[in-house]
């Protein structure tokens, strides 16, 4: 089984290489380690492999798991900051939950696989 969970997992590091910058990148952050991104393989033939498909990593996962905040502004973190206190009431805030959203959702449509094509 582990053979075998080795061989698939450089068939899709094969197929799905990722040139220049892209490979330097995964190569030196450890923070895709902690978003099981990327597994390292040692030894003389040694490198990197994507930890799952493809297809089943986002745009999402990657850029979540590179930046302390997703968040567009202050006022939409979890403690909900407004050095006015008016995040109930504030029209600004709730055009901001609206784009906040958007920004997510269109994260979460794109996968890895897709860029890579």
């Amino acid at each position: 089984m582990y053979l075998y969970a080795k061989t698939v997992q450089k068939v899709y590091s094969q197929e799905y290489m990722m040139p220049g910058a892209a490979a330097w990148g995964m190569r030196t952050c450890g923070w895709k380690y902690r978003a099981n991104i990327i597994t390292a393989c040692e030894g003389i033939k040694g490198g990197y492999l994507l930890s799952r498909k493809p297809e089943d990593i986002y745009l999402f996962d990657i850029i979540s798991s590179t930046e302390i905040t997703m968040k567009i502004n202050r006022c939409l973190e979890e403690d909900g900051f407004c050095f006015r206190n008016a995040t109930d009431y504030c029209s600004v805030h709730k055009a901001f939950l609206k784009v906040q959203k958007i920004y997510e959702d269109s994260l979460r449509a794109v996968r890895i696989s897709d860029m890579i094509e």
